[in-house]
């Protein structure tokens, strides 16, 4: 929604299932329009939930230490310039949901880890 000149209630009608919003840096100002409780279970700046496997964290900023086995997060898009680079592809279980990573568009767990497998390989995205 960011750099968007839709309605963000456009967007959030049309999603389906439970939502829970993880915010970022680019939200604050898309959030103070719309009435977050009808389309979001929780707002939470990191999340710790279990899939019945395993315990996965979701924050939007990547983190070196966790709770639970993976770390779902966005902000860095596809950027692969900066120096923390090199450490996050050595995590295998830190995976980027970025749109960028994931073709732009929804993608399952199964998928979101396909996708960062192929991403952290690479030299050039």
């Amino acid at each position: 929604m960011f750099r968007s000149a839709t309605d963000p209630e456009l967007f959030l009608k049309s999603l389906k299932g439970k939502k829970h919003l993880i915010p970022g840096n680019h939200d604050s100002a898309w959030m103070k329009t719309v009435p977050l409780s009808q389309y979001f279970e929780s707002i939470e700046n990191l999340m710790v939930f279990s899939n019945g496997k395993q315990k996965i964290a979701l924050c939007h900023y990547p983190m070196m230490s966790f709770e639970g086995k993976y770390l779902i997060h966005g902000h860095i898009h596809n950027n692969k310039n900066d120096t923390y680079w090199q450490l996050l592809r050595t995590m295998e279980n830190v995976l980027n949901a970025s749109v960028e990573i994931n073709n732009y568009a929804p993608v399952t767990f199964d998928e979101l880890v396909e996708n960062n497998a192929a991403f952290k390989s690479t030299d050039h995205f």
